[in-house]
């Protein structure tokens, strides 16, 4: 059963949502999510008072995360689906044409997508939107997983790859071996894209954060924190 914390830190209130886990969670978490609220979670055990303790201890740490989230959503307002309307793909600009037909048709021309469908309400519109995304985004990934293999020599095998929209990660890679990629990644350069990857790849090596895992990344994609930075500053 989840409950609610409120804490202030110089002036700043925090409203925090506390959540116990279940039996796999072994640590307490503390996660802002994209809309700037913000989860404590615990292992099933934690009890309040040591978890109260973490939370205090990381006051600062969540008011900052906390600004900088907010600082992003107000430079990346909630997306539109309507006739003119502007998306990020692929790291560039594009505009929605919409047009009332009989038969639902996205199909992209320069920075133009073209969306033909019947009833053009802004739900449809973001339906069909979505989907192509969807479908761009199974393509690109793969044929850049691919393209990438060379980077990553420790990789013998093409893992499999799998596209849902997630709220908190840009990509995961699972202990079976497969790699699932965040569908909104698609709105990055193909740059940012190519990081998402590589750091996947890489726990295909090292399955946590640590010294070794970082120089892997260093060895397979030297600039990977200039790439880092900007799609935690700038994709939403």
């Amino acid at each position: 059963m989840n409950s609610q914390l409120t804490r202030i830190h110089h002036g700043q209130t925090l409203n925090i949502e506390y959540r116990r886990g279940n039996r796999r969670q072994k640590h307490m978490r503390l996660t802002i999510r994209q809309d700037g609220s913000i989860l404590l979670s615990t292992p099933p055990r934690t009890s309040s008072a040591k978890a109260n303790r973490f939370l205090d201890k990381h006051l600062g740490w969540l008011a900052d995360k906390q600004q900088q989230r907010a600082a992003i959503n107000a430079r990346h307002p909630a997306p539109q689906y309507n006739h003119g309307a502007q998306h990020q793909l692929l790291g560039q600009t594009v505009t929605l044409h919409v047009k009332e037909a009989k038969k639902i048709a996205v199909v992209r021309h320069d920075d133009i997508i073209k969306i033909q469908l019947p009833n053009p309400t802004p739900e449809r519109i973001e339906a069909a939107y979505q989907q192509y995304c969807r479908k761009t985004a199974l393509d690109y990934f793969q044929q850049r997983l691919i393209e990438l293999l060379p980077t990553t020599p420790w990789v013998k095998t093409i893992p499999e790859l799998r596209v849902r929209r997630m709220k908190q990660q840009w990509g995961n890679c699972a202990r079976k071996g497969h790699i699932t990629l965040n569908q909104h990644l698609i709105k990055a350069p193909p740059e940012c894209i190519d990081l998402v990857i590589i750091h996947e790849l890489c726990h295909l090596k090292h399955f946590n954060h640590s010294p070794d895992f970082y120089q892997l990344m260093g060895e397979a994609l030297p600039n990977w924190r200039q790439y880092d930075q900007i799609l935690k500053a700038h994709i939403r």
